[in-house]
Parts: structure tokens; sequence; C-alpha cells
């Protein structure tokens, strides 16, 4: 399988929608003006894309938080790829800062990588 990861690559609000949708992620569908300018006011984000399909997405300011992977595509190292390039791409910076939920899923996503 051909992943393709982007740097600020241009994220239509429909895909952005499909793919929180995609993770029963409701909060930031609930108000469409934030999420318009979610990836607008970020500094930096990566996509993933199989086949022209966003398929996960995380943006940074070196908080890391939203690293999202649509189900059909998990624990194929996507999510962990997004992580790894963030760090890689912001090595200089002192602190990483994650948030999201405190759940055993995303513990146990988190963990392997150093981030909790």
């Amino acid at each position: 399988m051909k992943i393709k990861f982007l740097e600020n690559n241009k994220i239509g609000i429909e895909e952005l929608v499909e793919l929180y949708n995609s993770v029963s992620w409701i909060a930031y569908r609930q108000n469409m003006e934030v999420m318009e300018n979610i990836l607008e006011n970020s500094y930096w984000y990566m996509s993933a894309y199989y086949e022209n399909k966003l398929i996960g997405d995380g943006y940074s300011i070196m908080y890391i938080q939203d690293i999202l992977v649509n189900p059909k595509y998990q624990r194929l190292g996507i999510g962990t790829n997004l992580i790894e390039r963030a760090l890689k791409k912001f090595e200089n910076i002192r602190q990483n800062v994650l948030i999201t939920d405190d759940e055993e899923r995303t513990k146990k996503f988190y963990l392997p990588v150093g981030m909790m």
C-alpha cells in the first residue's frame, strides 16, 4: 500500500469532515466555523493520503493533537509515521506537548511512540 504524506497540503472541508466522521469525532463538527479554521490557523500540519483520499491528519505547533487515521487504515503505521515526521521536523524544539483523550486505546497508540 503506497501512502503519500504531505506537509501543509490544502485540505477541503468535506474531506476533513469525512475523516472526523470516520473516527466518530464530533466536537469540532458541532461548530463548522472552527472546523473550517483548524488547518488555516496552524503553522504546520501533515496529512496522509491513499489513492488521493485523506486517511490521516495531524497538525502541530509542537502541541501534538488530533492524530486521526481512518479506521480502515489503522494498524499500518500511518499514525506513528505522522508523529515521527512531526517530531523529526521540529526536533530542535525542547518540549513536546500531547493533548488527547484519556482512553485506553489512545494510550496504547501514544505510549509506544514515547508520547505519554
